[in-house]
């Protein structure tokens, strides 16, 4: 029975070697044995094809024959502290690692590190893999990623360039406006003036964004208080005029191919509630509101408490250029206006801003 059982085990334990080996022969990555004098004592086919080497000359030699020349030193050292210290790990967890084929090239590898306890003998098992593809595709990736970025650091410098120019050539005809409109008679001067304000609000335009760095998006909301401020300082009035922001979203954003407009839609709407509304008064209001509905619409309301419009005056009318400019303005919002005429008046707009109005 002795006999018979011991034959019975050996057997057993010939069949489980034969599986470890087909297992470690077949492994997709290399696979190293490794005593406790660091000598390699088994190596797996992959490893002989990533190394450059036949068994025969791998088998009973120092794992550092695999080391790059310059580390061994150091190898000795490390390998010593793994084994009184044995765990589990990846060696490239901090550092990146090269082995040495036998050619003398180095290649970049990833290495995991097993303790293995065979018939009392201490053994390392080294996982190794082969990683050079994965870097130069992440060179390529580093790459492009440059080559984008440097392309959006000239694109950006560009934009910036530009809207530089486009705000600096708006100010030199804001300035020759000035200057055309000395001397001028009182109906020509405020008309000159009116236009001089319209080319200030698209040079505000330009200067937020060229101050932001971002050269597609304003806040609307900020832009709209610069934007009243610039108005009353504009215009010559004979009572004070106080604005009212307290309903103005403050995240809401617009592009800049809807900023202009609707900044030049306002500027008609407050330079007519400045000049018309409150004959007579020491003290005016007006409020904005600004808002995004639930259906994604931009709400835009600017009411006065003035004396409110005539019935007879209409939008779009002759004899005042900015009530012909105010539809012009919704038009290129692609927005709806809604005219509320007493008590005061009151300028509603609804549009889409651009991106939802594409989609």
């Amino acid at each position: 029975m002795d006999i018979s059982g011991r034959t019975h085990s050996e057997a057993q334990l010939r069949e489980s070697e034969l599986r470890f080996r087909r297992v470690f022969d077949s492994a997709a990555d290399g696979l190293i044995s490794v005593d406790q004098d660091g000598c390699i004592t088994m190596i797996n086919p992959r490893s002989l094809e990533m190394f450059g080497y036949t068994a025969a000359e791998l088998i009973g030699q120092p794992i550092e024959i695999l080391v790059p020349s310059e580390l061994t030193s150091r190898h000795h050292h490390h390998r010593d502290q793994y084994l009184q210290h044995p765990s589990t790990r990846r060696m490239s967890e901090r550092t990146e690692l090269y082995a040495k084929r036998k050619d003398g090239s180095l290649f970049p590898v990833d290495i995991g590190l097993t303790h293995l306890n065979i018939s009392g003998d201490a053994r390392v098992l080294a996982t190794v893999t082969d990683i050079t593809a994965q870097k130069q595709a992440q060179q390529k990736l580093q790459l492009i990623v440059d080559e984008k970025s440097q392309l959006l650091t000239e694109r950006t410098a560009l934009l910036n360039e530009v809207h530089h120019r486009v705000k600096n050539n708006l100010q030199i005809i804001s300035s020759l406006l000035n200057l055309q409109a000395r001397g001028a008679a009182p109906l020509v001067k405020q008309a000159l003036a009116e236009s001089q304000l319209r080319v200030r609000t698209m040079a505000l335009t330009h200067q937020l964004l060229y101050e932001k760095r971002d050269f597609s998006s304003i806040t609307l909301g900020a832009y709209l208080q610069q934007l009243c401020q610039l108005v009353r300082q504009s215009l010559s009035q004979q009572c004070q005029i106080d604005f009212d922001f307290s309903a103005v979203d403050p995240q809401l954003v617009l592009e800049l191919e809807q900023a202009i407009p609707c900044g030049l839609f306002v500027n008609e709407v407050l330079t007519n509630a400045i000049k018309h509304a409150f004959p007579q008064r020491t003290h005016g209001l007006i409020r904005l509101e600004l808002s995004q509905e639930s259906d994604r619409r931009v709400r835009l309301n600017i009411l006065d408490d003035g004396v409110g419009l005539p019935p007879d005056v209409e939008l779009g009318q002759q004899g005042s250029l900015g009530f012909q400019l105010i539809p012009t303005f919704v038009a290129q919002l692609r927005g709806e206006l809604t005219l509320q005429r007493q008590p005061g008046t009151g300028f509603l707009v609804h549009f889409f801003p651009m991106k939802e109005a594409s989609l």
